[in-house]
């Protein structure tokens, strides 16, 4: 029995790591897949139309501006081992460190109001 147990487990963990694989691939293909067709709809300047078809289609336009930075780093992508990292490459990461700066975004300062005038503005716009 234990050396069918361990048959088993080595089996599900097989099984287990090429659905990991062929789930990160998907997703990567997809969202190239998509900047493709919205490069071979517009070749230049894409942000009024990526607004737009965010509102349209429910998701995000950051996410859509993934997909075409993909497309444009990579255009003859045809496998996920053509990529940096090959298989071990997720969105996530593809997304931290290949399609952005790495910096993150910056985030509006919250607004604040006096405590003495009430006014309403920035914190940094009072010496405290």
């Amino acid at each position: 029995m234990n050396e069918e147990y361990n048959l088993l487990k080595e089996d599900i963990e097989a099984i287990w790591t090429e659905a990991v694989f062929n789930s990160r691939n998907d997703l990567i293909r997809g969202y190239w897949e998509i900047g493709e067709r919205i490069r071979q709809f517009r070749k230049g300047e894409v942000t009024s139309l990526l607004q737009d078809l965010a509102l349209d289609i429910g998701k995000s336009e950051r996410m859509l501006w993934y997909a075409v930075s993909l497309f444009d780093m990579f255009p003859k992508y045809r496998r996920i081992e053509e990529l940096p990292e090959g298989k071990n490459l997720s969105m996530n990461k593809l997304i931290t460190k290949y399609l952005t700066d790495g910096k993150k975004e910056e985030k509006p300062e919250p607004e604040y109001r006096c405590p003495q005038c009430h006014y309403r503005g920035f914190k940094s716009e009072f010496k405290l």
